[in-house]
């Protein structure tokens, strides 16, 4: 499934403000009329206020992902590559989701931000200690992305968190405008800023319950009880998460 402009033009725009890019970077020509000069640090870095995030990290098991050729997990790999094309942003990819803890904390121990494409063959597992390496990545200041599924994801989240977050399965809702709130956190209203206008529902669209979300939830593109896209801080991190499949 080919991204159309406007969920392409969301990702990459998404990458550059989760990155924090300085001006003399260069970008995609798609984004670079709207590309904002972010403040360093930007409260993402991993040690302190002078270190931008420099690796972002796909998982990429077939046994979870779809992984074929023109499957969702290959999509938002290719996708994620190119929207830091020209910067000195790293992504690797990995192909077997570990089966213990201390594998994956080593396989995190550089990483800034960890990127899940949907979970279309199976339920990607969080016990044997990997729920609390991931929780405590973010705690310190790690990334989570997520390419919506129907539930799977949730209940990963939830497992992980605490969280009580479902799916609002009943939605008939087409499009979603973008919050116009100012976000405390420097992080979401920068990406509010330089964000699309709307979201659109597409194929594969799995919204979450604006009701479900923890009260700290930033909602940048929610309307009555529909979120399309939302991120909810937890310690130092954020957890995103899309409503359709990338």
């Amino acid at each position: 499934m080919k991204l159309n402009i406007t969920y392409s033009g969301f990702l990459f725009l998404f990458v550059l403000t989760i990155l924090g890019l300085e001006s003399n970077h260069v970008v995609s020509t798609e984004v670079a009329a709207t590309k904002k000069k972010c403040p360093r640090g930007f409260g993402l870095t991993k040690n302190d206020d002078t270190d931008f995030i420099e690796r972002i990290l796909i998982y990429f098991d077939s046994t979870y992902f779809d992984t074929g050729s023109s499957g969702e997990a290959t999509n938002i790999k290719n996708d994620f590559q190119d929207a830091v094309k020209g910067t000195k942003i790293k992504t690797s990819t990995i192909s077997r989701w570990p089966s213990m803890g201390g594998t994956l904390k080593e396989q995190i121990k550089d990483i800034d931000m960890i990127v899940f494409p949907e979970q279309e063959k199976g339920q990607v597992p969080s016990n044997n200690g990997r729920g609390d390496v991931l929780k405590k990545f973010v705690r310190n200041g790690g990334k989570l992305f997520f390419s919506a599924d129907g539930t799977r994801y949730l209940s990963f989240l939830n497992k992980i968190f605490g969280w009580k977050l479902k799916r609002k399965s009943s939605s008939s809702r087409r499009s979603i405008s973008k919050s116009s709130s100012k976000f405390k956190d420097l992080f979401i209203q920068e990406l509010r800023m330089s964000g699309p206008s709307s979201l659109n529902k597409r194929n594969g669209n799995n919204p979450i319950s604006k009701q479900s979300l923890p009260s700290n939830a930033n909602n940048l593109y929610c309307k009555d009880d529909t979120c399309f896209f939302t991120a909810i801080p937890f310690g130092k991190g954020h957890v995103h998460r899309i409503h359709r499949l990338l």
